[in-house]
């Protein structure tokens, strides 16, 4: 089993305790083509390693469909421990919180900065708004808050062994997951527009049966151009 040496002085749990680091709960929500916020319900599917799955009361939201975001936000009291040779960034250094999004499914990962600070600063106090693209993303993504360095300092003699190059992540605030669909034996629903075809029909385009990803190859196709795709439609009022 290979060990993990770091070089530099990274957040411990001694420091995550001293610093009283807050997060409030997270928003998850999506919009319309009017730019209308609707909000999304996340449900804890595995408390272990927070694992949430999303739900839309309203029966409409599909991440092939519909954007989708969160808000989340942070807070600092006292942070000053962090800076100086007893802490992990030189005393005249900016330090800074980010959150990091992978999604191995999408082969994506992106960062989103929510704040800096500094040692003279009173408090950090700030808010995360990310909001992805429809069908951007898929499966599981993994969201993980980090403390980084912003911006170097000038060390003094008793600050040589800190790190001080801007981007170093010193550690993890917290982290969660969002799982946007399953991996088992589910038929994926597209909806497609065809004049003179059924109302839904399943679609098989597999080359061998037993070895083509079945979440890949069968499908159900819902037909808009139908004259009875109102009565499917959850949004159409006029039925």
């Amino acid at each position: 089993m290979a060990n993990d040496f770091m070089l530099f002085p990274t957040l411990t749990e001694e420091y995550l305790k001293r610093i009283r680091f807050q997060s409030k709960t997270t928003e998850f929500y999506y919009t319309n083509k009017d730019d209308e916020e609707y909000e999304l319900t996340e449900e804890l599917i595995d408390q272990s390693t927070s694992v949430y799955k999303l739900r839309d009361t309203l029966g409409v939201w599909t991440q092939d469909d519909y954007n989708f975001g969160f808000r989340k936000k942070y807070l600092l009291r006292t942070f000053q421990c962090l800076f100086g040779p007893e802490g992990v960034a030189c005393r005249n250094a900016k330090l800074g919180l980010a959150v990091v999004w992978t999604s191995l499914d999408s082969k994506q990962r992106g960062v989103f900065e929510v704040g800096q600070f500094g040692a003279d600063d009173m408090q950090m106090q700030d808010e995360a708004d990310i909001l992805f693209q429809k069908a951007q993303l898929r499966g599981a993504v993994n969201f993980s808050t980090i403390l980084y360095i912003a911006s170097d300092g000038f060390p003094d003699d008793d600050e040589r062994h800190l790190a001080n190059t801007p981007g170093y992540v010193l550690g993890e605030l917290e982290h969660f997951t969002v799982q946007l669909d399953g991996n088992g034996s589910v038929f994926p629903v597209y909806e497609v527009r065809e004049e003179g075809q059924p109302l839904w029909y399943v679609k098989c385009d597999w080359i061998d049966p037993l070895s083509d990803p079945f979440r890949e190859t069968v499908s159900i196709n819902i037909n808009t151009a139908h004259k009875n795709y109102k009565y499917l439609d959850r949004k159409d009022n006029h039925k």
